[in-house]
Order: C-alpha cells, then structure tokens, then sequence
C-alpha cells in the first residue's frame, strides 16, 4: 500500500492535491567483494512514521542511521553472510492529510566474490613438475596476476601456476591476485614451493690404498630427508643416519 497525501474533508464541488509516497531512492543490485564496504540508501517524500533496511528477511539494525526520510545502511567490511537479498519497509502514520500504510523498496541482490580455493605449500623434487592453483566465485570474471616464474593458464574463476621443471631458482613464497574489474582486488594466502635436490653431490675422489677416503653429499630441502649411500646400486651401510629439516651434509 502507499501512503496518500490529500486535503480533505472534501466538499461536493471541491478539490484535492493527491501526492503518492514513493521511494525516490532505493538500493541497487551489487556485485561486491570480501572485505570490501557496502553502501544503500533508501529515500522517501516527506518524513514516515519509520524507514527500516531488512536482509534477507530480517531487519537490519547494525550499521543503520536515518535522517528524516533518508535511511543508510553501511556494511563495514562485507563477509561471506553480506550476501542475499536487501529491501527497505517505510511506514506512515495516518494523520489529516495523510491516508497511513507501509511500502517495501525493490529488492537488490548482493553477490560477494571470495576465493573458493588458495594455493598450498608444495615439496618437489628438482627437475619435476609442479602446479599451484587458484580459484574463485564466478559472480565476476576476475583477472589473475601471480609472482614472476611459473606458466599461468587462466580458465574462468580458475588459475593455475605450473613449473613444468622446477629449479632451486623457483623456491619461494607464492600467491595470485584475483582483480574484479572496478570492484575490488582479492590477495589469496601466500604458498611456498620447497625444492628438494643434491646440492653438491660426491665428487672423485684418489685415495692411497689402506688410507681413509671421505665422500660429502650436501642435499638441500625442507622436511625429514634421509642420505642413503649406494656402492655399485648397493647400499653402503654408515654409523648414523643424517637427518635436518633445512641442510644435510652426509660424510661417508
């Protein structure tokens, strides 16, 4: 229903302004994204009875102030539950020239964008292949940028970093960036790619015969690494077995 602005009692003969309340602003449809701010306005002729913001069903009070016929609702930082649908109830009070009822805005519809899916830590061995990937809400087709290095394919909401021949080099810290148009940027959490490899393998070595001979290995890696030395493919036993998490250096 709307409410009705006339002049009356009325008289056989006489006349009347009609005015209909209506909104003269109302929230739109957005597309947003986690962690960002979200503003609505609702606007209505003359001053109502009250003008309240509802969610999804439900009033919102947090984050609302009005002034006269103007309510705002301001989000702070939009979180996965900010999505859904946003309308506005005005009321007015019957008075002398105002016939009383409440009247409901257009609905909008929010969407948040958010990452469904983030890079994880990976341990490879030098000289394999290895992916990381990314993935996101399809509400906005996002750009995707990550750290200088691996081959980036995008497809959609998903990206995929891959190193098709992993070095030492390639060992560090990595994450994508999700840009959605105008709307916002998502970082996602950071991954590091760790590189297993033999640093400085064994060299040759001349001994006298009946004289010690020393073998070094040096593996590089993070994570429980075992040295196991072989001798014509067999293995050759040694006192301790060396283990590290960051640096192994096996004497033999």
């Amino acid at each position: 229903s709307s409410g009705i602005n006339a002049e009356w009692p009325l008289r056989p003969g006489d006349s009347a302004d009609l005015t209909v309340l209506e909104y003269t602003a109302v929230p739109q449809d957005t597309d947003t994204v986690l962690g960002y701010a979200l503003t609505f306005t609702c606007k209505v002729h003359d001053n109502p009875a009250s003008l309240k913001f509802y969610h999804n069903g439900t009033e919102s009070v947090s984050g609302v102030t009005t002034n006269n016929n103007v309510a705002t609702l301001i989000v702070e930082e939009v979180g996965l539950s900010s999505a859904g649908e946003y309308y506005c109830e005005v009321d007015y009070s019957p008075s002398l020239d105002t016939l009383g009822g409440s009247l409901d805005s257009s609905v909008a519809i929010v969407t948040v964008s958010s990452f469904i899916y983030e890079p994880e830590d990976v341990y490879v061995k030098a000289g394999n292949s290895v992916d990381m990937s990314c993935r996101t809400t399809s509400f906005i087709q996002p750009i995707f940028t990550w750290k200088t290095g691996p081959v980036v394919t995008n497809d959609g909401a998903i990206s995929v970093a891959n190193w098709d021949t992993t070095t030492l080099n390639d060992e560090g810290p990595y994450w994508c960036d999700a840009k959605f148009g105008d709307v916002g940027t998502l970082t996602s959490s950071t991954a590091v790619l760790y590189i297993r490899a033999i640093k400085t393998p064994p060299t040759e070595r001349m001994v006298v015969l009946g004289h010690d001979a020393a073998l070094t290995c040096e593996v590089h890696g993070k994570g429980l690494m075992l040295v196991t030395w072989l001798n014509d493919e067999e293995e050759v036993k040694v006192d301790s077995v060396p283990t590290a998490t960051t640096l192994v250096t096996s004497v033999l």
